[in-house]
């Protein structure tokens, strides 16, 4: 009678841990069930799921945006849920499901966008975020291999890719994003033309070469800055000529009324300019004198890209 007893026991309780793992499975069940009917609407406006070098749709990099705000909005719920004070290894899991659900809808979108640029900033911003101890590396990275194959000509992501590289402290790979960001932006705009963002690059690129030389003082900051304003100098010359502002800069030739666009240009590089005098030491009236000589004459007779040459002459020397 004794093992008649233990015999039903023990079947009891396998009756009830087999019950409980049915309910678990259960819920597991229609949990799936929810996800997966809150996601097909989403997954149907992705139409083309591949890499090819033809433009998507709008709808479709609509949709993708949608799809990511979705998805990272569940990721920072999870995320807060799993650092609250009373959360417990549910929460957790939960976070780093989220985690992995969120990375490999980006990496999904960065097969179909390969060639937009936004999609791998907002990659790499959200790596940074999500992942505490490697995400800064991680996003390094991805905005390196954005940037260098697939988007080389894209302004924000390069620019975004030199600061990454001089922020883990690469100088030398922050040079090698700027030119590589300028040489890709120079072939991909028309026949001897300069793409608008000439400038920004330019500026971008002045100011990472000011602040990668060693200063002391502020005369030393002032005379340092002689040779990014020199490139700063070339790079007006070049996209003020482009935009029509000069009919030349030999033989005399003088220069022809500048158009609106190209008037409103030169107003905006003068103010750039004296921001990055009063920015390295040049003071207020150096910064007067670049912003009254550039609305004098906007664009430069010469330029010679050498430090204290007529490059610096032309930058109010």
């Amino acid at each position: 009678e004794k093992v008649e007893e233990e015999g039903g026991a023990e079947k009891k309780g396998e009756a009830a841990r087999i019950g409980a793992l049915c309910l678990r499975a259960e819920a597991k069940s229609a949990a799936a069930t929810v996800e997966r009917a809150l996601r097909l609407p989403l997954e149907a406006q992705l139409r083309r799921q591949h890499f090819h070098w033809k433009a998507l749709e709008t709808q479709q990099l609509v949709g993708w945006h949608a799809y990511l705000d979705f998805e990272t909005g569940r990721h920072s719920a999870a995320a807060a849920a799993a650092a609250a004070p009373d959360a417990g290894a549910a929460e957790a899991a939960e976070a780093q499901l989220a985690t992995a659900r969120c990375e490999e809808l980006f990496r999904r979108c960065l097969v179909a966008c390969a060639s937009y640029g936004e999609f791998w900033l907002r990659f790499a911003h959200w790596l940074s975020q999500a992942r505490e101890a490697e995400g800064r590396t991680l996003a390094r990275a991805e905005l390196k291999r954005g940037a260098s194959v697939f988007c080389p000509s894209h302004v924000r992501l390069g620019l975004a890719h030199a600061l990454a590289e001089e922020g883990a402290g690469d100088a030398e790979g922050a040079a090698a994003a700027f030119n590589r960001l300028e040489s890709a932006s120079l072939a991909k705009a028309p026949k001897g033309k300069v793409p608008s963002s000439a400038l920004e690059v330019s500026f971008s690129r002045a100011n990472f070469e000011r602040r990668r030389l060693p200063v002391q003082g502020k005369k030393d900051a002032a005379d340092s800055a002689a040779a990014p304003r020199a490139l700063l100098a070339a790079a007006l010359a070049r996209a003020l000529t482009a935009a029509g502002g000069a009919a030349g800069v030999a033989g005399g030739s003088s220069p022809a009324p500048a158009s609106e666009p190209a008037a409103a240009r030169v107003l905006a590089a003068a103010a750039k300019l004296a921001h990055f005098e009063l920015a390295h030491g040049g003071g207020a009236e150096r910064a007067r004198a670049v912003f009254d000589q550039l609305l004098r004459a906007p664009v430069p007779t010469a330029v010679v890209p050498v430090a204290g040459g007529p490059a610096a002459g032309a930058m109010g020397g």
